[in-house]
């Protein structure tokens, strides 16, 4: 599980989403010791990430055509 949220935490998307909803999501789950331990790990994989670079749409087509090209 730690290595699939280190993972998704490369994801742009998945780091962002996480950096604006981990106060609240503290805030919801608390008490709840199966929730509490989730959130505990999503964090701990959050604040090992490196915050992921803005990428132009350009570079992000680029890949895109190399992958479906595969």
């Amino acid at each position: 599980m730690r290595g699939a949220l280190s993972y998704l935490m490369e994801s742009r998307d998945i780091y962002l989403f996480w950096q604006k909803v981990r106060a609240v999501r503290v805030e919801v789950t608390q008490g709840d010791e199966g929730e509490d331990f989730f959130t505990a790990e999503v964090d701990r994989a959050f604040a090992g990430a490196t915050p992921p670079r803005l990428r132009s749409l350009f570079s992000l087509l680029q890949d895109a055509a190399r992958q479906w090209h595969r």
